[in-house]
């Protein structure tokens, strides 16, 4: 329906409300979806992912379709991998108190353990982990037990 065929200046504008509600709905089903699918990817960031879902958050706000702060709180949990379960399986358990910023500081703190941890990987075993295993102490499973 074209503007010049409305009766009146109430009607172009209600038309042009509509319209625009319209757009407004598509795109807040539209970044919601996103907001639950993201996930973080192994070579993105902590800072990255959290930034990410922070913007899509402030787009929503901007069209006035805020996200709380459990939903924001619960889609950031969601997209993380198996490698976080230690820290997402308290933080669900217990809420009380925390914030999307709360999250974000306890998620890129967890991140640098993680990195840290992994830079020991493939190391050379500590000397007391050595002589415990060559005193018998430690038993790797030999191939004919079936283990």
């Amino acid at each position: 329906m074209e503007a010049h065929s409305l009766k009146n200046s109430l009607a172009i504008w209600q038309r042009l409300e509509s319209r625009f509600m319209a757009a407004i709905l598509a795109r807040s089903m539209e970044l919601k979806h996103t907001l639950l699918c993201t996930k973080k990817k192994e070579n993105q960031s902590m800072e990255e992912y959290v930034h990410g879902i922070q913007t899509i958050a402030e787009y929503l706000s901007a069209i006035n379709a805020p996200v709380s702060n459990a939903d924001l709180i619960e889609y950031t949990l969601l997209g993380l991998g198996p490698d976080y379960e230690s820290l997402v399986g308290p933080l669900t358990l217990f809420p009380e108190g925390l914030t999307f910023d709360s999250l974000g500081t306890k998620l890129v703190h967890q991140d640098a353990r993680l990195c840290y941890q992994q830079s020991f990987e493939g190391t050379i075993p500590t000397p007391a982990f050595a002589a415990l295993n060559s005193a018998g102490g430690v038993a790797a499973p030999s191939p004919s037990s079936g283990n």
